[in-house]
């Protein structure tokens, strides 16, 4: 059996603006590095084999303090970075919808339909995750292994394990910073242990709140 541990990078300025971050080098703040603590803290007794993370700063960070209370080394996972927003990439979710109304729209409303310009389309991060979780898992078989990455990938990624239509893909929520997701993969069959574990955070707990984009509604009505 191998066991993933899914966890998402901890707070930055840019969750707590609602600014998409995307490929945008944002650094953790002091809560993102406590809340980084709190997991390492909370995975110390459980047995790792390896730790990967994306490449982007604030999931590195997070990785790093997982790693050190392992001693383990940090491996670096391209495709675990998240999805590249294009031109909407550091904007303010309220500065980008009235200049890319239809692809905020979309993002709301059926995300499996959304194409960022200059970046992913939601297709092709769809097919990215699943490749990125079918490597990991040919890599590292029957070991525990954790992966730090980012919270609309997460998604993704969910929806695959789950073995969910992408046309569902809007039912996913978005999981805590810091938060552990457990899924073990036997004789090719995935099943979740736990999602969104934030107990472990105390009153550091944040997240993607679930209205998040209801000003677009309030802007319709």
């Amino acid at each position: 059996m191998t066991t993933l541990y899914i966890i998402r990078h901890g707070q930055t300025v840019a969750n707590i603006e609602n600014r998409i971050a995307g490929r945008a080098d944002f650094p953790l703040t002091d809560v993102g590095r406590a809340q980084a603590v709190c997991t390492a803290n909370f995975l110390k007794d459980t047995p790792l084999d390896a730790v990967l993370t994306s490449p982007l700063s604030r999931a590195k960070e997070t990785a790093e303090k997982i790693a050190e209370s392992h001693g383990l080394p940090l491996t670096v996972v391209p495709d675990l970075a998240e999805v590249n927003f294009g031109k909407l990439e550091g904007m303010l979710l309220t500065e980008a919808a009235p200049i890319y109304p239809d692809v905020l729209d979309a993002w709301h409303n059926h995300i499996a339909d959304a194409d960022f310009p200059g970046g992913e389309r939601m297709r092709e991060v769809a097919v990215r995750a699943k490749q990125v979780v079918c490597d990991i898992l040919a890599a590292y078989p029957d070991k525990s292994v954790c992966l730090v990455t980012h919270g609309a990938l997460i998604k993704f990624i969910l929806a695959y394990i789950k073995n969910m239509p992408l046309e569902e893909l809007d039912s996913v929520h978005y999981v805590n910073n810091a938060s552990v997701t457990t899924v073990a993969y036997e004789n090719g069959k995935f099943t979740v242990l736990a999602e969104n574990q934030s107990e472990h955070m105390g009153k550091l707990v944040s997240g993607i709140p679930n209205d998040i984009f209801n000003f677009l509604d309030e802007k319709k009505n």
